[in-house]
């Protein structure tokens, strides 16, 4: 609960942001869909299933689903003709490991969910 009123509080302060500066040239918005790669290995899956035969499993399958969808909006503010400030949110999307052990039979899940705050100076190359 606490992290969607999180979004929807950085939803609301970047749309305001955005309302004072689209009067202006020097504002915009920004926003769009992202895929992602979690990058979990092979290795780091295997570590996993080590990691709980060692505490007394029979044994141990893990696996990942290592795509991920998430989303960012943000804004940004001309600062001169080749020089503008951005700043934004981004959801990284769900990571889900799951695990099914033996001996005793069990079936772990386990979600990580990510998000951050960005900034960036835009170096505007090209028309001015």
């Amino acid at each position: 609960m606490y992290k969607y009123l999180k979004r929807i509080g950085i939803f609301f302060i970047f749309s305001v942001i955005s309302a004072s500066t689209s009067n202006s040239e020097e504002g915009y918005m920004y926003g769009g869909a992202k895929l992602f790669n979690y990058n979990v290995s092979n290795s780091d899956l295997q570590a996993i299933n080590t990691s709980l035969v060692n505490l007394g499993f029979s044994s141990s399958t893990t696996s990942s689903e290592n795509e991920g969808t998430g989303f960012d909006i943000g804004v940004g503010s001309n600062l001169t003709n080749f020089l503008a400030w951005e700043i934004g949110y981004v959801d990284y999307g769900k990571l889900e490991i799951t695990t099914t052990t033996t001996g005793p039979a069990e079936t772990i899940k386990t979600e990580i969910d990510g998000d951050g705050i960005t900034s960036a100076l835009v170096l505007k190359i090209g028309k001015n």
